[in-house]
């Protein structure tokens, strides 16, 4: 019986380790290529075709656009400007959060209570250009028009 039980014990010891793979480890070339600022340009929003239906950008008059900077480690500090008609007059909020890459799947936390929330498809990574997309919620469905479907997010790597 023991030696039944010995055999049980090392053969769950064998699926286990086999199962255990490096399949969900980041991809380090995608962590390192997004790691600096970004520059939030444009929300793009899809049908189900993959055509652009509508878009929309923030306006931050003569402040800068809204920035994203992927730190190593999976930190992520957001600045949201304000409006003004004044370059002098810039204000932004600071949120900070993590984000994580495995694969073409890029997840994303910010603000209290860090846990990742939201999980995009990467669709385009270079040195200066960075776009992924989801699909659309339920709850967003009402501000947008009836076929749209998903949304992609671009942005462009601050020099």
């Amino acid at each position: 019986m023991k030696k039944i039980f010995s055999m049980l014990a090392l053969s769950a010891i064998a699926v286990i380790a086999v199962s255990c793979s490096d399949d969900d480890k980041p991809a380090p070339a995608e962590q390192n290529q997004l790691l600096g600022k970004w520059s939030y340009m444009e929300e793009l929003a899809l049908d189900v075709n993959g055509n652009v239906v509508s878009t929309y950008s923030d306006d931050n008059g003569e402040c800068p656009y809204d920035t994203f900077e992927f730190k190593a480690n999976g930190i992520l500090q957001n600045i949201d400007y304000d409006f003004s008609d004044n370059a002098n007059n810039c204000s932004g909020n600071t949120t900070n959060g993590i984000w994580n890459v495995t694969g073409d799947i890029f997840k994303l936390a910010l603000g209290e209570g860090e846990d990742f929330e939201d999980s995009f498809e990467i669709k385009k990574l270079t040195a200066d250009a960075f776009e992924f997309q989801r699909p659309l919620t339920r709850e967003e469905a009402e501000d947008y028009e009836l076929n749209v479907v998903a949304l992609k997010f671009v942005f462009k790597k601050v020099k």
